[in-house]
């Protein structure tokens, strides 16, 4: 097992906003959108870390489809919220 396992289980549950890439961003309908962390795991080639996002509010994507799940980089989202985080209760 890596030695990050137990950083991708605290992902888990985590709220993020894809806020996108300064430069080039490609998916600009994403912009904005919130969600919430449902896998997380690293790209073999790159040792990027990746998440599986279920959005709170499904958004039109591929001709006017909607979806309620995405993968993207967590490079691309801004965490808003820790589910180990306890400062709120």
């Amino acid at each position: 097992m890596r030695a990050d396992w137990w950083y991708i289980i605290i992902m888990l549950g985590t709220v993020i906003k894809y806020v996108g890439r300064p430069i080039d961003e490609r998916y600009e309908n994403f912009m904005g959108h919130v969600g919430y962390v449902t896998h997380s795991s690293i790209h073999e080639a790159t040792g990027a870390r990746h998440v599986a996002v279920t959005w709170f509010e499904p958004l039109p994507v591929h001709s006017g489809r909607k979806t309620s799940r995405s993968h993207f980089g967590l490079e691309r989202f801004e965490i808003l919220s820790d589910p180990l985080d306890n400062s709120l209760t």
